[in-house]
Parts: C-alpha cells; structure tokens; sequence
C-alpha cells in the first residue's frame, strides 16, 4: 500500500510539473511572438560568443563553440517557426471573423468551425510529411559542423570523413524525396529558410490558400480577382503565403536535371577525392564544373520566381568559395590572402588587430568549412 501510495503521489508531482512546464512554454512563446527583436539580440550574443571561443579554450577545441552555434542556430529557427505559427493563427482568425456572419446567417457551418476538424486528407498528409522533411534537413544543416569536428576528436580524420559521408549521403537522400516524389520544385539551402523578422507586424498576416495560387510550371504566386483588397487599402506587394502550404511544381526536363546535378554534387566530390586524395585537381574541377553546369541549365534566373531567384544568386556567389577550397586554396589563395590581411593589420593602428585575428583563423576555419557543402 506504501508503494503504491508513492507512485500515485509522483505521479500528481510529475503531473504538476508537466503542466507548469506547458504553462512556461506558453509564456516563453507568448513573449517571443511579441518581443521578435529581442530574441534575435540573444540569439546573436550566443554566436558571436562561438565565434571568440576558438583559440581561447584549453586544447584549442572547435567542439564546444561549434556546439554553441549550432544551438543558437536550432533555437533561432524554432523562435522563427513560432513566428510563423502566430501569423498562420492571425490569419484564421481574420478569415473566422470575416466569414462567420455570412455562414450563421445561412444556417451553414463556419469555416472556422470546419478548420478544427482534423484533415485525413492526402493533400493534408503530404504537407505534414514535406514539412518533416524540411525540418530535418534544416537540423541536419546546423549541426553537421559540429558532428565532424566532434568526430574528428574522437575518433580522427578517418571518422570525421566517415560522419561527412554519411551526413551528406542522408541530405541527398532526403532532398532527392522532395524532389522527385513530392515535386517541390528547386530545393532552397537551408530547406526552411530563415524568417524575416523585420516584416513581422500584427497586421501583415500570411494570404489564405483561396486568397491566392500557385503556377505550377514558374511557382509564380497570383492573387486571385476576388481577394483583392480596396484601392486605398492595397500596398501592391506579392502576397505571403504560408509555410504549410504546399503547391505541387513541375519543373522543366533541363531544371529537373540541374537540380539532380546539384544534389548529387556533394557525394561526387568525396567519393572523388577517396580516390584522388586531398592534394588532386580532380575533385575540385568535378565540383566546379557540376556546380557551373548545373547553373547554366537552370538558365535566366528571371524566369523563377522570387524564392527560386534568392537560391540561384546565393549559389552564384557560392562559386567564389572555390578560392578557399583545397587545392586551389593551397597553391594559390592562401599566401596572397593572409599576406594581405597582415600587411593591412600591421599598417592600420586599433583596428588592424581584427586583420591579424581574421589571418591567424582562416587556416582553421578552411580546414574545417571547405569541405561543408552548404550553399551560403
């Protein structure tokens, strides 16, 4: 009796502490929702703290800053996706007080009604597993820094290729599923890319999935006629729409084929330089050629729309980290750029100390991030 009496009174502590965690959870985003700015400058304090850790810790370890970049990294996008929850609410909302009147008055039940019935749709299904594949793949994106340095200290240069591999071949995997199986279109790096937190107002909430449509072939976002708002009411700008909406894209044979140029480009690489080794020209001009092929097959970046263009530019000026990459770095770069860097920190007074600190980090953060195939 004693110890059943026990295990009911942990149960109810247990219990308690469950629902006062729930209850600081909900404050903790009730704050973020209405301080976005706020989180952002605590966000930025842990990554500028990863970044002055290096070469100040016992045994020069890149673990622990790495570690703590990655949180920052995880935090700030679970800040942003609670962000985007509190704009997919306000829409509801909206949508609810506009059209219930009309619904009670034809007897019908209200839209805002039928939204709390759970959906078993397939549609409904595939956003849910699309979702879950993005979230992964963005975890995966912050983290694998930190896994292969980790690696590399436990278990040395053999484990740390071992973890890029395996790393590298999950993300081909993965984006290879949206690609070809749930047709996402162009494949963005991060997968859910950051929110902007500077547009975040109360009264600029997300367009609803009858508000607006997506074009298969371009992914071009139109209002439709009969959603558009007065003439003294409107800004002209693109409508929003919200993550979880998902419109099916079809791209084009040559697209389709960039994109699986693109994604196989990282497994090429390190299978290359398994056989190459390190020091070879091969792997670097494999990668380079797949990246300049796979750009120019996507053709004028004008025709994509704006989410497609972001991602085409960004991996543009991805091609100037070929100058930091071995063994173009090695035989070329490296001398010229920490020359460079010295000769203006010696010259400068007060801030020429930034210079010499940037020359003296190169070297390890090449090491370290030449090899992350992550589209900056």
């Amino acid at each position: 009796m004693a110890c059943s009496g026990g295990n009911y009174n942990f149960k109810l502590e247990l219990g308690a502490l469950k629902q006062q965690l729930n209850l600081t959870l909900k404050d903790y985003k009730g704050w973020i929702a209405r301080n976005p700015n706020r989180a952002s400058d605590v966000e930025s304090f842990f990554k500028i703290l990863a970044y002055l850790l290096p070469g100040r810790i016992r045994g020069n370890s890149t673990v622990l800053p790495e570690l703590l970049y990655s949180t920052a990294n995880v935090i700030s996008f679970w800040h942003d996706n609670i962000l985007r929850k509190e704009l997919e609410l306000a829409a509801q909302r909206a949508r609810a007080e506009r059209l219930a009147p009309r619904d009670h008055q034809n007897g019908r039940v209200s839209h805002a009604e039928e939204e709390n019935i759970p959906s078993t749709s397939t549609a409904s299904s595939k956003k849910d597993q699309i979702f879950k594949i993005q979230v992964t793949l963005t975890i995966l994106e912050y983290f694998e820094v930190f896994l292969e340095v980790a690696a590399k200290r436990i278990w040395g240069d053999v484990g740390r290729w071992v973890i890029i591999f395996v790393m590298q071949s999950i993300k081909a995997g993965l984006r290879a599923a949206l690609l070809f199986y749930y047709k996402v279109g162009l494949i963005r790096s991060p997968a859910i890319p950051s929110f902007e937190r500077s547009k975040y107002l109360p009264h600029r909430i997300p367009a609803e999935p009858d508000v607006v449509f997506v074009l298969k072939h371009s992914g071009r976002v139109i209002r439709k006629l009969h959603a558009s708002p007065p003439m003294h009411s409107r800004d002209w700008n693109v409508p929003e729409i919200p993550l979880s909406q998902f419109a099916e894209r079809n791209l084009p044979r040559d697209k389709l084929l960039a994109e699986m140029i693109h994604i196989s480009r990282p497994i090429c690489h390190l299978v290359s330089l398994g056989a190459c080794g390190t020091s070879s020209w091969k792997p670097w001009l494999l990668s380079l050629a797949m990246d300049v092929g796979s750009l120019y097959l996507h053709g004028d970046p004008l025709t994509a729309n704006k989410s497609e263009q972001t991602e085409l530019r960004k991996r543009t000026f991805a091609l100037l980290l070929y100058l930091l990459r071995s063994p173009f770095y090695d035989r070329s770069t490296k001398l010229r750029l920490i020359s460079s860097l010295e000769s203006v920190g010696n010259r400068i007074p007060l801030i020429g100390n930034l210079f010499l600190l940037l020359a003296q980090a190169i070297p390890q953060w090449q090491s370290t991030y030449s090899y992350v195939w992550n589209d900056f």
